[in-house]
């Protein structure tokens, strides 16, 4: 099993950003991934705390060998589980 952990972490899709794992067909890979306050958020008492937000953070990005533009990927999510704290937040824009 190949792992991605969340400090590998980007904030923008860009082709700039090189891939942090290349993968073969059948592999299989665990991501870890991050909220966007950087796991900074653990109580009711947190949520006023904004100093670390980004919005829409992503795990990766990740290259599969053998994979060229515009050809068609399938995954299989093997299992999703969630922290131990969720929230949600309204920001102005």
């Amino acid at each position: 099993m190949i792992r991605i952990g969340r400090d590998k972490t980007f904030g923008a899709f860009d082709k700039r950003i090189p891939p942090v794992v290349t993968v073969r067909p059948g592999d299989v890979l665990c991501m870890e991934t991050e909220d966007s306050h950087d796991g900074t958020i653990k109580s009711e008492a947190d949520r006023y705390y904004t100093e670390h937000f980004r919005p829409n953070p992503a795990t990766g990005p990740v290259a599969v060998e053998g994979a060229e533009p515009g050809d068609a990927l399938t995954l299989e999510i093997l299992a999703i589980r969630p922290g131990p704290v969720g929230y949600t937040t309204i920001r102005p824009t």
